[in-house]
């Protein structure tokens, strides 16, 4: 196979054998999946990811140090080839197209990158491994032969628990990087600085432990449901909100020198130590092609006698069905609202008809009032905010509200009036808090505050405290949970729980 395009300046000779190495691969890959007399690796093909990646864009750049995909496209960084076995490299080009075939680019949303890069590889992994097994092939020994050590999803709980009991003063100190280095895009076609390839330099040399699990447990098959089992062992800083920093115990020294808050920016961030077998980016594709390029690649797989997961197709039903989205559930709220407003008004006519002496009244005109409560606890971050108040402008522009900033007390006296729900209005919102999650007498002191409300909207990661739900009263009226972190133990007292992912 040939590269689609090469990026900056590489040596040719580097590219031609690259591209060698990944032509024998997907020679192995596109032969019938029982056949095991064909090379490089001798295990059987696979049609289904053959058909899903050799037909598109491969590109070769040297801007990240590993391959990465974003649904529509593959990167290699031709170095990262050539270091790999047969078997490893074909591990790593499964691992590309389970990224692919899950839709994993397109289904992060608001969650956090490294914390989603690394469910969605636990997912991938155990995908690889258990079709190893199938093969007759023992996954634990090929990954770690071929790709190196890795930490089951138990053993990675058990590190964020308490992540000292695994780290020396050594590799405290080895994880010390260049916040300040920004790699550009995969695609970017430009020519590396100086201390960019230097930075990529350390980051090739350095040795990370991965993510997978070949007993992945039943309950864990979701890139959603790790991301929550891991997110709720991390520590949360109650100052700046940010998430899986922890503070140095007295006995222990490191030479790391992240930046951040008072309270926790002395301590070590949990996402240095571990890393993923490829680069996580965000997807170009539009979901839709990239399901029927799934679909045409399972069909393929099938007429050649190729292996295709049953799992896969309902995964693949579930992701492409239609949905409704919370904004269209508030929408339909909304429109209640006013319908059952448009009454006439006797206490205003219409002008015309009183020149012939008839007085017909004016009809009552009504946008629908919601009250929002914005969760600005310190488990909510920056982005986790301002991507739930940017995504109030899917709501109608003529819905005013009042929006509360509440954390471990409910700040009425900031409370902002939007007149509609356009991003000139909801830009005037100044979060207010970073303490504790205490607000359960929102609900029964609402109206004695802002008024009354046709619904309540509360944007929270629902990450409350048990007593605290307990205080909370039906107010009587619609309320409407919109969690920013799906959180899955979450369960409402009243009202529905819905979702921004």
């Amino acid at each position: 196979m040939k590269f689609s395009k090469v990026i900056g300046k590489i040596d040719e000779k580097l590219v031609a054998k690259a591209e060698e190495q990944l032509s024998k691969a997907f020679i192995g890959l596109c032969t019938d999946y029982k056949n095991m007399c064909v090379g490089p690796t001798f295990i059987g093909g696979d049609v289904l990811i053959f058909s899903l990646m050799y037909p598109v864009e491969h590109i070769c750049t040297l801007n990240m140090p590993t391959a990465a995909t974003d649904g529509k496209r593959y990167y290699w960084n031709p170095k990262f080839i050539l270091k790999q076995s047969p078997m490893g490299l074909r591990l790593i080009i499964s691992h590309e197209a389970w990224h692919a075939l899950y839709m994993h680019p397109a289904r992060r949303g608001s969650r956090l990158p490294k914390l989603w890069n690394i469910a969605v590889d636990y997912i991938v992994n155990n995908t690889i491994m258990e079709d190893l097994k199938i093969r007759k092939q023992n996954p634990t020994k090929l990954f770690t032969e071929h790709l190196g050590k890795y930490k089951t999803l138990a053993e990675y709980a058990e590190m964020l628990k308490d992540p000292f009991k695994d780290l020396s003063e050594a590799d405290l100190s080895s994880s010390k990087e260049d916040q300040n280095i920004k790699l550009p895009l995969p695609g970017e076609d430009r020519e590396l600085t100086p201390e960019e390839k230097k930075y990529l330099e350390l980051r090739e040399k350095k040795e990370y432990f991965f993510f997978a699990d070949p007993d992945l447990e039943e309950k864990m098959r979701s890139p959603e449901k790790i991301y929550d089992f891991l997110y709720n062992l991390l520590p949360k800083c109650s100052k700046c909100g940010r998430v899986g920093r922890y503070k140095l115990p007295k006995n222990m020294k490191s030479s790391c020198s992240h930046k951040g808050c008072d309270e926790c920016g002395s301590g070590i961030d949990i996402f240095d130590f571990g890393g993923t077998l490829d680069e996580h980016i965000d997807t170009e594709e539009d979901q839709g092609k990239l399901s029927k390029r799934i679909f045409d690649a399972m069909e393929s797989a099938k007429r050649m006698a190729g292996y295709v997961p049953a799992a896969l197709e309902e995964e693949l039903g579930k992701l492409t069905a239609p949905k409704i989205t919370w904004q269209d559930i508030i929408r339909t709220r909304l429109l209640k609202a006013k319908i059952g407003n448009t009454r006439n008004d006797w206490t205003r006519f219409r002008t015309r008809p009183l020149f012939a002496g008839v007085f017909s009244p004016k009809k009552k005109s009504y946008s629908g009032r919601f009250g929002c409560l914005l969760d600005t606890s310190g488990s909510m971050s920056k982005e986790d905010k301002a991507y739930g108040i940017s995504q109030l402008q899917g709501l109608d522009e003529r819905a005013e509200g009042v929006i509360v900033c509440a954390e471990s007390t409910v700040h009425w006296d900031n409370a902002i009036k939007i007149k509609s729900c356009n991003a000139e209005e909801l830009s005037k919102i100044k979060t207010i808090g970073g303490g504790g999650t205490i607000w359960g007498d929102f609900f029964s002191d609402y109206e004695k505050h802002i008024g009354k409300c046709d619904f309540l909207v509360i944007l929270s990661d629902m990450y409350l405290m048990d007593t605290d739900i307990a205080r909370m009263k039906d107010p009587g009226i619609d309320v409407y949970w919109i969690c920013t972190s799906t959180n899955t133990e979450f369960k409402p007292p009243f009202g529905k729980l819905l979702t921004l992912s």
